[in-house]
């Protein structure tokens, strides 16, 4: 009797189970997603307890996944905000790439020349260039000196070597191949700086005439020479050179000589002398195409406004994921330093006058006739307002505005996403570790609730076999009273 006695005893006091497993089923249906396949599964009891056992293992579970739910909730918040984030990030890029718009606008690939005889002179134009007229008068163009080969070429005999002399300097000229073309490609590759060779025919019909030509490739006087090995001449020079000659009218400047007949007549302006014309001047005006600033400017204020709307869906009712984030009030101050950037001197002193008002929306719009009004009547002012992103004015304050958000290494919106890529990847390591407990806890909780079970299911039986002994025993004693 001892052995029922103490099953029964353990029967007894796993009747407690049920007041720990009550709400028990509630609690394991709300474990998170992340433990549904621990806290789903079924207690597989033969006992009369095993749902009881059951419950108490959903509770236990229940109760110690909710840090991980907790955890879990703060991951799609990071999420949240880190995909609001990169779309601002995004948009504020495209700001930056709007206000290099502009400087590319200001650049010389946004001039314009007018020559008055383009017959005489070309111009290009580049970066730094500015508006104004260029006036030049061409005295010579200049001429290159030039030559061929004294005698026809010929096939030199193998091994045969060569040099070549320009302005009395000689240099060697290694080939293996001493025909005419290949002396040349040789001068081509190793002294194409100096000179240009070409091959010739001087002959006739079926009589042939091979000659090497030289052009010097500066203007101006040179002389040139190609000699065998023994210090011979095997050249005669025809054209001696002479550099090119230009003035500049109404400076009362001397002439000026140049090797070349590409001039930089002021910075970002080249012009190209194509004939001589003695007294004619020629006057290169340069403009900036006004549409190309206006559109620059108008993409500005566009991307401006894009990145404003996207910060005012952060505010107020219904706001977005951003909400009180830091980074808002950064960029929304970034975005007010470039809106109200002003200039103490100058004609052109705000971004009104480029036709950029700002509204008490807090929007930029653009009037594209105030713009062209102010370029065509004070573009110099336009030019100082706006500087350049390396220099001064707007251009270099709004750059270094948003390099302070966008740079890569220091960019304030960059370090803020690197943060929170940072926090999800730490928050994510714990909720694996976390989750990995629960997992274990439930599997311990299992392990033990099947031996309790079993234990109950035995007690269950010998009790049930003692009780229908007893009840046997009495219905026996009952038919001999």
């Amino acid at each position: 009797m001892g052995t029922v006695s103490n099953s029964l005893t353990s029967v007894n006091s796993t009747n407690s189970l049920t007041s720990l497993s009550s709400g028990g089923s509630s609690s394991g249906s709300s474990s998170s997603s992340s433990s549904s396949s621990s806290g789903s599964s079924t207690f597989m009891g033969t006992s009369a307890y095993s749902q009881d056992l059951q419950n108490v293992i959903n509770r236990a579970v229940a109760i110690a996944d909710l840090p991980v739910q907790l955890m879990i909730g703060q991951e799609n918040t990071l999420n949240s905000q880190s995909s609001e984030l990169t779309t601002i990030d995004g948009l504020v890029a495209k700001l930056q790439t709007a206000v290099q718009g502009i400087q590319h606008a200001m650049d010389g690939s946004s001039y314009t020349a007018d020559i008055s005889n383009t017959s005489l002179v070309s111009a290009s134009l580049a970066d730094g260039a500015q508006e104004g007229v260029y006036p030049i008068e061409i005295e010579s163009i200049g001429s290159y000196a030039s030559g061929t080969s004294s005698a026809d070429w010929g096939t030199p005999a193998k091994g045969a070597t060569f040099s070549l002399a320009v302005g009395g300097i000689s240099h060697s000229i290694t080939t293996t191949d001493t025909s005419a073309s290949g002396v040349a490609l040789a001068i081509n590759q190793q002294y194409g700086n100096l000179v240009r060779a070409t091959v010739l025919n001087a002959g006739s019909g079926s009589s042939s005439d091979t000659r090497i030509a030289l052009q010097a490739m500066s203007l101006g006087p040179q002389t040139l020479d190609i000699r065998n090995s023994s210090g011979g001449s095997l050249f005669s020079q025809s054209v001696a050179g002479t550099q090119a000659e230009y003035t500049v009218p109404g400076t009362g400047a001397a002439p000026v000589y140049t090797n070349s007949r590409q001039v930089v007549i002021s910075p970002g302006v080249t012009l190209a002398m194509l004939a001589a014309s003695p007294g004619n001047p020629v006057d290169v005006t340069v403009v900036r195409s006004t549409s190309a600033l206006s559109d620059a400017v108008s993409g500005f204020a566009d991307a401006y406004n894009a990145v404003v709307d996207e910060i005012g869906k952060q505010r107020g009712q219904n706001a977005g994921p951003l909400q009180g984030n830091s980074i808002l009030q950064t960029v929304s101050q970034a975005l007010t330093s470039m809106s109200t950037y002003s200039t103490s001197s100058g004609s052109v002193n705000g971004l009104a006058a480029l036709g950029l008002d700002l509204g008490t929306d807090g929007h930029l719009t653009y009037s594209m006739l105030t713009l062209a009004g102010t370029d065509i009547s004070n573009s110099n002012g336009v030019n100082a307002f706006l500087g350049s992103s390396t220099t001064g004015g707007f251009l270099q304050a709004a750059t270094n505005v948003l390099s302070g958000l966008e740079d890569p290494a220091t960019g304030l919106i960059k370090t803020a996403e690197d943060n929170m890529k940072s926090q999800l990847a730490d928050l994510l390591t714990t909720i694996t570790t976390k989750q990995a407990s629960v997992e274990q806890l439930q599997i311990d909780l299992e392990n033990k609730m099947a031996a309790a079970d079993a234990l109950l299911a035995t007690a269950e039986q010998q009790y049930s076999f003692m009780n229908q002994m007893l009840t046997a025993m009495q219905d026996q004693a009952q038919l001999y009273k």
